[in-house]
């Protein structure tokens, strides 16, 4: 099976190239909502997680709130290494596991969208590497609007992320998201017809 990275900076646009992978037939597994899964209440990182960041990061339903969790990790970077140190080796589980599946039923191209591919060095675990970029003043904006952040700290959770010139530079195949849905869509097409 052809294991091919979908990755891009914070707001770039990655779920939107995901989506139409979807909509062209193929499978795509995405690093955020296996990590999401992991901490869910009864899960063994839920207790880790705790017990590093403490009770006050508990929502109102007894999940881990996110956001609050976020505000931790994106400004203390100790922070955010203990938080990966014990959401990631969860996740790559999960993600073997679906990996194994995808073969067995005989899935020839699978794609796996992975914010952090680059920072933790995952380019060798693929066949290919897929980056979504645009302008770091729109992915700003994009996040702003997504998330409601101020200007300083859209720009310390894109400054925690590998540079846009490095991605660029490691990509297999590199797709523009600064135009249209039409021009983002005519890219993926191309890309998929030469799979």
């Amino acid at each position: 099976m052809k294991w091919i990275g979908l990755t891009g900076g914070i707001a770039s646009g990655k779920s939107s190239v995901a989506a139409l992978l979807r909509r062209h037939g193929f499978q795509v597994a995405e690093a955020d909502r296996l990590a999401h899964d992991v901490i869910r209440s009864g899960q063994p990182a839920f207790m880790e997680i705790i017990r590093r960041f403490g009770p006050q990061i508990i929502d109102g339903t007894g999940e881990i709130d996110r956001a609050a969790l976020g505000k931790i990790v994106f400004s203390d970077s100790s922070a955010r290494i203990d938080l990966e140190n014990i959401i990631h080796p969860r996740v790559r589980e999960l993600t073997q596991r679906l990996k194994d599946e995808w073969r067995q039923q005989g899935v020839r191209v699978a794609f796996y969208e992975v914010p952090l591919l680059f920072e933790k060095n995952m380019d060798a675990d693929f066949d290919a590497i897929w980056v979504v970029d645009l302008p770091e003043v729109e992915q700003v904006a994009r996040l702003q609007a997504r998330t409601g952040l101020s200007v300083d700290e859209a720009k310390k959770r894109i400054l925690a992320q590998v540079s846009r010139a490095e991605r660029v530079r490691r990509a297999t195949e590199l797709i523009d998201n600064s135009g249209t849905v039409g021009d983002l869509e005519r890219q993926v097409a191309r890309l998929v017809a030469s799979l």
